[in-house]
């Protein structure tokens, strides 16, 4: 249902269901263990759009807040 997607030095995580991007990073390993173990499963369909919303390629997983 999920996969990684490869631009430039980012990987994008992409929703093939219903077809966007959820998530991104720069970081390889962060981007397959996302997709492996991937928070959003509890949602039972599409994300919601508020999660989502100002994103073109989902949210940054590179951020921590600061």
């Amino acid at each position: 249902m999920y996969e990684v997607r490869k631009a430039g030095k980012v990987f994008r995580i992409y929703d093939r269901e219903h077809k966007q991007y959820v998530a991104n990073t720069e970081n390889r390993d962060l981007a397959n263990m996302f997709v492996s173990k991937l928070p959003f499963r509890g949602f039972e369909g599409e994300i919601p759009a508020f999660f989502l919303k100002d994103t073109k390629y989902g949210i940054n997983l590179d951020r921590n807040g600061n």
